[in-house]
């Protein structure tokens, strides 16, 4: 695996999210906001680099969820991924690890 082509390790399928929120009627549907592939990026050694990933990240428990006010701050956070600290403080996060399923 190098730094310029991350590689998962493992023959489980890439992992995917899958985001609900409501529709204006009140029916649960899925959101379309974010992609549903989580991107990796190389982490580590070069010559070796673990392939790193943000599935998903609070920024205050309890979780606001009104008017999608969850998706608009995961928003911001996914764009900043790759500079982002490993927790998230006051939060949550979830981070594929690229080989072996889902971290929270």
């Amino acid at each position: 695996m190098t730094a310029n082509n991350v590689t998962k390790p493992t023959q489980l399928p890439h992992p995917r999210r899958f985001i609900t929120t409501h529709d204006e009627d009140g029916k649960a549907v899925f959101s379309h906001q974010l992609h549903e592939t989580v991107p990796f990026w190389p982490v580590g050694p070069k010559e070796e680099p673990a392939a790193f990933g943000l599935a998903y990240t609070t920024s205050t428990a309890p979780v606001r969820l009104a008017e999608n006010d969850d998706l608009v701050a995961f928003a911001n956070a996914d764009k900043h991924r790759q500079t982002s600290g490993l927790v998230q403080d006051g939060g949550t996060v979830l981070r594929p690890d690229g080989r072996n399923g889902l971290l929270a």
